[in-house]
């Protein structure tokens, strides 16, 4: 017996397809129109950015060459006074000069430490070493009192500063970080110091209060796991 199409199913098949709605003319969004731009906008727009620029730098420049005195930050080898090179600039006679952030007293550049920069005589003459430089080492009474005057200008209450010497091998043989030996001509030990065999670096101490008599005896042994300000010492920067 043949299957049987019902009339329903007939009917569906043979029914008229569905009708799609037509979109209204009348709901079209209308095409978006491109406005060109005129030819001197990019123009413009570069001649901004670069003025800008020149600002920002003209600015930068004026902070730095009016603060560089006072301003004690950590160095790096790109960093140079700017003062000793715009005199160079000139045509003036300097042939070299410290970074910025250092100070200069004859064939020397100095560099204090300040704020938060302390660490323990080891890492203080990494720190030094690490800008390509080391502890500070004292050779005559001369550099021995601008070291103390200087560091007296940039306190308000007493301080320590770790210089090149020490004692690590415990011999009672100081000698300075360049391997030369402690000259009894141009030592400053204070009374009675060095007195502690545990204490085998040695620090200068800055008075606030201290008169400026020179030279000042104010060297002294302390354990070299503690924790002052540091000075660096370095050549100036040469110019040819």
């Amino acid at each position: 017996m043949g299957s049987e199409i019902t009339y329903a199913e007939v009917n569906f098949r043979n029914g008229p397809s569905p009708v799609q709605p037509k979109a209204s003319a009348e709901n079209k969004a209308p095409p978006a129109v491109l406005r060109k731009l005129p030819p001197w906008f990019p123009w413009a727009t570069s001649g901004f950015l670069l003025l800008l620029t020149i600002v920002l730098l003209a600015v930068i420049l004026f902070l730095l060459l009016g603060n560089s005195d006072k301003m004690y930050i950590r160095p790096s080898h790109n960093a140079t006074d700017w003062h000793c090179l715009l005199n160079r600039l000139k045509g003036k006679e300097e042939m070299s000069c410290c970074m910025l952030g250092w100070v200069r007293n004859g064939s020397s550049c100095y560099y204090f430490s300040s704020g938060l920069d302390t660490a323990d005589w080891e890492n203080s003459r990494q720190n030094c070493r690490g800008m390509g430089f080391d502890l500070v080492v004292v050779n005559s009474e001369v550099e021995q009192d601008f070291l103390r005057r200087h560091a007296k200008t940039l306190i308000t209450r007493d301080r320590n500063y770790w210089i090149g010497l020490s004692d690590q091998a415990g011999q009672d043989k100081w000698q300075w970080v360049d391997d030369t030996p402690l000259n009894n001509s141009a030592e400053f030990w204070r009374k009675g110091e060095p007195s502690n065999p545990m204490e085998k670096c040695a620090v200068m101490h800055i008075s606030s209060s201290t008169p400026p008599r020179p030279p000042e005896r104010n060297w002294n042994d302390i354990k070299c796991t503690e924790r002052p300000y540091h000075i660096c010492e370095a050549k100036p920067v040469i110019f040819y």
